[in-house]
């Protein structure tokens, strides 16, 4: 599983949105995890990346332990979380947002 470690702007995104990245303690900005990792720290909500850079919910699908995992599975474009624009922040910032605090209506 590849996520964001510390200093980055996908944490960033995660920071600002109220949530926390499962590898926010990481020596490394962009952590790869074993899914048994992912598995153990129990996390919520999970968010992955599609679009046209981010892969089809057939392979997360077959991922190591993505069927145990009874977090939230939330779809998000990737586009949104790997550069640092302005459009980018606005439009991700919000989405992330409501993925992690969907709340009523």
């Amino acid at each position: 599983y590849y996520t964001y470690g510390p200093a980055t702007y996908g944490d960033s995104l995660l920071v600002l949105a109220g949530g926390r990245s499962i590898a926010a303690n990481s020596s490394v900005p962009y952590p790869v995890l074993p899914g048994s990792e992912v598995l153990a720290d129990n996390p919520s909500v999970v968010i992955y990346g599609v679009g046209p850079l981010g892969s089809p919910y057939s392979a997360y699908a077959q991922g190591p332990n993505w069927g145990q995992l009874t977090a939230t599975k939330v779809p998000m474009d990737v586009t949104l979380f790997t550069e640092a624009d302005p459009t980018m922040i606005l439009l991700g910032l919000a989405e992330l947002t409501h993925a992690l605090h969907p709340g009523p209506g």
